[in-house]
């Protein structure tokens, strides 16, 4: 009962009222002699900061770089807003990053999804203001003319369904049964593809009672020498070209390397080996070779190269 135009009241902030929370005051009146009851409603909204509901998760690869095919263990940790481990559902996916690069996740993060600001869907009214004479003839008055005998409108019709489009390709790894364990860890080994690019390892946790968290990290994938053929997309009786092949050295050591080529069903025209010195000393860390040729049959079988000792074929069928 308000004494005055005014009063204080004092309302605990507790974490389940997050990410917000509303307000509101019903004032009502009682009858007067002049008039009937009424009432007033008042509504503010509070914002309650969500830190407490988001986890803290982490995730690392046993190795800086790797290899095409090698195995790769990732350490999972989870813990609460206070740094105590805890125990969660864990989802890893690997995915390669040049994938990632076309086009966005096509998920929202995982704070968003679980605690978006809502608006208040609540409808406040008192039977003390209105009587059933008083509600036909406001609803009367509310019918616009022509109206009265319409339905339907095709609503439900304009409504669609939101589909996402999930592409899987370049995914080296996912799995969605991941569990932490009381201190908050797991571990995921994963093969990787034969791909020499950046993989993006993306974890997302969840417990029991909500709280949330998710986390990045990435892993290249390459090889300390490797090569790269160059080669037209076909030939035909009497055509001349140049081979050409690029040789990386990742390493941070000069390297001499042995470039050579082997060629079937063509005429070599410059020689089949080369030599090359690459290493930080140098401009580039990579080095190119071109190797001239003519078609001597119709199909142009295989190139092989070796490089430092180890052939590498191009899979190029049909050439």
């Amino acid at each position: 009962l308000l004494k005055g135009n005014s009063t204080v009241y004092r309302l605990p902030i507790t974490s389940e009222m997050a990410p917000i929370s509303y307000v509101s005051v019903v004032v009502v009146s009682g009858a007067e002699a002049e008039g009937t009851p009424d009432f007033k409603i008042g509504m503010t909204s509070i914002k309650v900061d969500t830190s407490q509901q988001e986890l803290d998760v982490k995730v690392t690869a046993n190795k800086q770089s790797a290899g095409p095919g090698d195995e790769v263990t990732y350490t999972i940790e989870t813990k609460d807003h206070n740094g105590k481990p805890v125990s969660a559902d864990v989802s890893l996916a690997v995915v390669d990053k040049a994938a990632l690069a076309l086009a966005p996740m096509n998920s929202a993060p995982m704070m968003d999804a679980f605690y978006p600001d809502q608006a208040l869907s609540v409808r406040t009214a008192l039977g003390l203001v209105s009587n059933a004479d008083d509600f036909n003839a406001q609803y009367r008055e509310s019918i616009p003319d022509g109206g009265r005998g319409g339905g339907g409108g095709g609503e439900a019709e304009s409504l669609g369904i939101i589909t996402t489009r999930q592409n899987f390709k370049d995914t080296a790894w996912f799995e969605a049964q991941v569990v932490t364990d009381k201190d908050g860890k797991a571990q995921v080994t994963v093969t990787l593809p034969e791909n020499l690019t950046t993989w993006k390892a993306d974890v997302r946790a969840v417990t029991s009672d909500s709280r949330v968290g998710q986390t990045t990290v990435d892993l290249l994938s390459t090889k300390p020498l490797f090569v790269e053929m160059q080669t037209p997309r076909f030939f035909i009786n009497g055509d001349k070209a140049t081979v050409g092949a690029t040789v990386h050295n990742n390493t941070d050591k000069v390297l001499k390397v042995n470039v050579s080529l082997d060629a079937k069903g063509v005429e070599l025209l410059s020689p089949a080996g080369q030599e090359r010195e690459m290493g930080l000393n140098r401009p580039r860390r990579s080095e190119a070779c071109g190797f001239h040729g003519a078609s001597a049959q119709r199909r142009l079988r295989r190139f092989e190269q070796a490089r430092a000792g180890h052939v590498v074929r191009s899979g190029h069928p049909g050439l």
